[in-house]
C-alpha cells in the first residue's frame, strides 16, 4: 500500500565538525529516500529538521504524513535526540522508532547501565561527573574505577573517546576528567576500562514475531593490528576519520554460546526500555570472553554498511528490504494503536 512518508533528519554539511557527527550525510539522507520510495511505491518528502524550529513546526504541519522516517539526532541539550520524537508525538503523526521518552532516557549511558544492570545485565562499574569544576574526591572513591575510561556521558558517535581516555591511576583520572568537564560540563561518564573487543548487536523488530526473533547476529569492529588504538577502542578516529584497516565482521568471533548469550542481552535490553523498530545495542568482551553491556542506541546509524545492514544482509535482507521491513513494521504498529484507541 502507497502511503506518504516524511523523512526527518539532520543534514550533516561539513564533515569536519564535530558538532555534526552524528548527522546524516547527503550520501546517507539520499540512499534512505531512494530506499523510502521503494521503487515508485511510496510518496517521500525530504525535511531537514536544522532549520529554526517555527521553520520546522510549519512544515511539519503542512505535509500531515502518513508515516515520519525519523532520524533527527538534535542540536542542542542533553535530551536532544528526544526533541523530534517529542514534536511528533504532540502533533499526533506516527513516525518510525521509539518515543520520546525512550530516547530521553538512553541518551543518559550511566542511567542507561544502571537500568540494563536491575534487569540482570551485566555492566561494567561507572560514576557520573557534571562540571565545570572538579569534585573535591578522595583517591578512595576513585580507586575502585580503575583503569578507567573517561567518555562523555550525552554524546554519540564516540566523541571525546580516544587512547588518551583511558587512564591507570587516580593522578591521571583527575586530569582527564577535569579537562573532559571543561568540554563536555552537562556531564562525563567514568567507567570501569575493560581491555578485550568492541560488539554491536543490531534490532529490527519486523524481523521476528517476537523480541529475540528481531535481535540479529552481533557484529565486531575488527580492525588490522597496525591500524588499531593502543586500547583497541572503536574511538572517534575510527568512527568518523580514518576507517582504514576497520572492517565489520558478522558474526562477532564469539562461540555460539556467547552469541545466544549476548542477543538475549540485547533482548532484555529492548524489552526493558520499551524499544520498539530498530536499534543497536553496544557491548564489550573482555580478554576473559566476559560480556558487559555499554550503551544501546534506539536512533542507529542508517549509513550503507552500518552494522545494522551488515546483520540484516547475513539474514537475506537487502539494504532496501530492510529500510521496507522497518517501515511497513511501524506502519502497522500505528495502524494497530489506532484501531484500539
Amino acid at each position: 500500500m502507497a502511503i506518504q512518508i516524511l523523512f526527518t533528519h539532520n543534514l550533516r554539511r561539513d564533515l569536519t565538525d564535530e558538532a555534526q557527527a552524528e548527522f546524516d550525510t547527503p550520501e546517507t539522507v539520499e540512499s534512505l529516500a531512494a530506499a523510502l520510495g521503494c521503487a515508485g511505491q511510496h510518496a517521500v518528502e525530504l525535511l531537514d529538521v536544522s532549520a529554526p524550529l517555527p521553520e520546522v513546526m510549519a512544515k511539519l504541519s503542512a505535509f500531515q504524513p502518513d508515516l515520519v522516517f525519523n532520524t533527527a539526532e538534535g542540536r542542542l541539550g542533553r535530551a536532544r535526540a528526544a526533541q523530534m520524537p517529542a514534536i511528533l508525538e504532540m502533533l499526533g503523526l506516527a513516525f518510525v522508532g521509539s518515543d520520546s521518552y525512550v530516547l530521553a532516557v538512553t541518551q543518559d549511558k550511566w542511567l542507561t547501565k544502571q537500568a540494563a544492570a536491575a534487569v540482570g545485565v551485566p555492566t561494567p562499574p561507572s560514576r557520573l561527573f557534571f562540571g565545570p569544576g572538579l569534585p573535591a574526591l578522595l583517591d578512595a572513591e576513585l580507586e575502585p574505577l580503575l583503569p578507567a575510561i573517561v567518555k562523555p556521558n550525552y554524546e554519540g558517535s564516540s566523541k571525546g573517546i580516544s587512547d588518551d581516555s583511558v587512564v591507570q591511576d587516580v593522578a591521571s583520572l583527575r586530569t582527564v576528567l577535569a579537562r573532559q568537564l571543561a568540554q563536555f560540563p552537562q556531564g562525563v561518564l567514568v567507567e570501569r576500562f575493560l581491555a578485550g573487543r568492541d560488539v554491536t548487536v543490531p534490532f529490527v523488530a519486523a524481523f521476528g514475531q517476537t523480541i529475540l526473533d528481531g535481535v540479529l547476529t552481533p557484529v565486531e569492529y575488527c580492525v588490522e593490528s597496525q591500524f588499531a588504538s593502543r586500547f583497541n577502542l572503536y574511538d572517534y578516529r575510527l568512527k568518523n576519520v580514518d576507517y582504514s584497516g576497520l572492517s565489520l565482521c558478522c558474526p562477532a568471533r564469539l562461540s555460539d554460546s556467547e552469541l545466544l548469550r549476548v542477543r538475549q542481552m540485547t533482548a532484555s535490553i529492548v524489552q526493558a526500555f520499551g524499544i520498539v523498530d530498530l536499534a543497536r545495542a553496544d557491548f564489550r568482551i573482555d580478554e576473559a570472553g566476559n560480556i558487559h553491556f555499554l550503551e544501546v542506541n534506539p536512533l542507529p546509524s542508517l549509513e550503507a554498511g552500518a552494522s545494522l545492514f551488515v546483520a540484516a544482509e547475513r539474514a537475506g535482507y537487502s539494504f532496501e528490504q530492510t529500510i521496507a521491513a522497518v517501515v511497513d513494521g511501524a506502519y502497522a504498529r500505528f495502524r494497530a494503536s489506532a484501531a484500539h484507541s
